[in-house]
């Protein structure tokens, strides 16, 4: 896939050489912290000061997200290997590595890093408050470590499941290597949990706290310097 560098259309190899490729398309990823803030300040801006969404709720709209951005990434990259079949591959050179890459342009990515910013607003958000308004008092500080933790074993095993799909190096140069199947994968994986989620709510009443609503004042920079002159007064 085409990658603009100073004028220049320099192609994407497969998914397989990702670990060689980071520096070259790290930049591309902005486009998921971006999203990340921007949707944080609309949603605290307009939506949670009116709507007071649950929190299985915004967990089941990350996940969605999420599923659509991994299905979408599968999509990709077949079209990704039909345009190596149909045109002639981009000869593209990393650091002593020659490559056979496709013509499309990367920022067909683009929306999938959108999506997963998304994803994280909602998932990563609602599991930090439900994590502290579910933990015991003298255990908040142990119950938010260990959803941290979550985070490393997640990344620990994401990392184990990508070298299942890494080819050795000569197999990976070839453009018309399909790894789409990586992608779909991980979206059917996704759609499983989301129905354990809702199953287990149904059954177990999972999530079930005293009806939270997202406080807005307390990233409302006035409010706060109110709040904090009655506590002085």
């Amino acid at each position: 896939m085409k990658v603009p560098s100073l004028g220049i259309d320099r192609g994407m190899p497969p998914i397989t050489t990702y670990y060689e490729l980071i520096e070259l398309f790290q930049w591309l990823s902005l486009g998921d912290q971006v999203i990340i803030i921007f949707i944080i300040i609309f949603l605290n801006s307009f939506v949670y000061p009116r709507v007071s969404i649950k929190i299985e709720t915004r967990f089941i709209i990350g996940m969605v997200c999420a599923t659509l951005a991994m299905c979408s990434s599968g999509l990709v990259e077949i079209f990704r290997v039909q345009s190596c079949v149909d045109k002639e591959p981009v000869t593209q050179v990393i650091g002593n590595q020659t490559y056979d890459a496709s013509n499309l342009t990367i920022f067909l990515q683009f929306p999938q890093y959108i999506a997963i910013g998304v994803s994280e607003v909602f998932t990563s958000i609602a599991s930090l408050e439900f994590a502290y308004l579910t933990a015991p008092r003298s255990a908040k500080s142990l119950i938010m470590s260990l959803r941290f933790c979550s985070h490393g074993i997640s990344s620990f095993l994401s990392s184990g499941y990508l070298n299942l799909f890494i080819s050795n190096p000569k197999e990976s140069k070839q453009c018309e290597l399909n790894g789409s199947l990586y992608f779909y994968i991980l979206a059917g994986i996704q759609i499983l949990f989301i129905f354990i989620i809702i199953w287990l709510n149904k059954k177990f009443n999972i999530f079930r706290i005293l009806p939270q609503k997202f406080r807005n004042d307390y990233f409302s920079a006035t409010d706060s310097i109110s709040r904090s002159n009655e506590t002085d007064a």
